[in-house]
């Protein structure tokens, strides 16, 4: 298992990222004492560091020694910084621009990695929507959704060049999508994968509305599934409204 290191000095942002990459199925130290981050660097190889800008500031040996622990293990550096226009804090390291937005986390983890990364993050849930051909329109369940297509369970037969109507009910919005798709691949029912039958959705034509309202709702559901599986009543990390893809953090210096 992959293991990432966080350091920053707000324990809001070090829980939310905390709990999003462990969702993800990574190995997460995080801390905002510099001496255990120390600690943490003399005792392990993290595969990745995440570490904030205004941390750094104020323990320049901090610094200094994720420098050297990147340059040794070759393990990427990446700041966090809420002024990412500014002259870096630590040149030839990327930047990861705050308030920190969840499709650009995923992103970066996933490049660092994953040797074959995933271009988008993709949501698995179980819905209902629909598929239309011209004016004949079929109940299908959704498996799994992303920016930029979709895995639906249907038994409904249809050509390739077929032009699709997909309609997804982006529930608690209170809208419904409507895009145009195509389908890119067929599941067919086998005894290994116990029997599920089903296409492959691309949306070719999104426009950047339509791009909007499936990443504010692919990041409303990632944070509803979040708080599902979390035993407390205490939510660890801040409240992400419809629309909203970007975890909203107080800039607390």
């Amino acid at each position: 298992m992959k293991r990432i290191l966080i350091g920053d000095h707000r324990e809001s942002l070090l829980a939310t990222v905390e709990t999003i990459l462990r969702h993800l199925g990574y190995r997460v130290l995080v801390s905002s004492i510099p001496s255990r981050l120390t600690a943490f660097l003399q005792e392990t190889s993290p595969d990745l560091m995440l570490f904030g800008a205004v941390l750094l500031r104020a323990n320049p040996d901090l610094g200094q020694m994720l420098e050297k622990k990147s340059a040794e293990t070759s393990a990427p550096l990446v700041i966090l910084d809420e002024n990412p226009e500014k002259e870096p804090l630590i040149p030839g390291h990327e930047v990861l621009s705050l308030p920190l937005d969840l499709f650009s986390l995923f992103a970066v983890v996933q490049h660092h990695l994953e040797d074959i990364p995933r271009q988008h993050l993709r949501l698995a849930l179980r819905m209902p929507g629909m598929l239309c051909l011209g004016e004949n329109c079929n109940l299908v369940q959704l498996l799994s959704l992303s920016r930029r297509g979709m895995f639906v369970k249907t038994s409904t037969r249809m050509n390739d060049d077929q032009p699709l109507k997909v309609i997804i009910p982006l529930m608690g919005m209170n809208r419904e999508l409507e895009i145009s798709g195509q389908i890119l691949y067929r599941v067919h029912p086998t005894p290994d994968n116990n029997y599920l039958q089903g296409i492959g959705v691309g949306f070719p034509d999104l426009d950047d509305e339509a791009a909007q309202a499936l990443d504010a709702f692919i990041a409303g559901r990632f944070f509803g599934d979040l708080d599902d599986n979390i035993q407390s009543g205490a939510k660890p990390f801040p409240e992400v409204g419809q629309g909203a893809a970007t975890l909203r953090l107080a800039k607390h210096h």
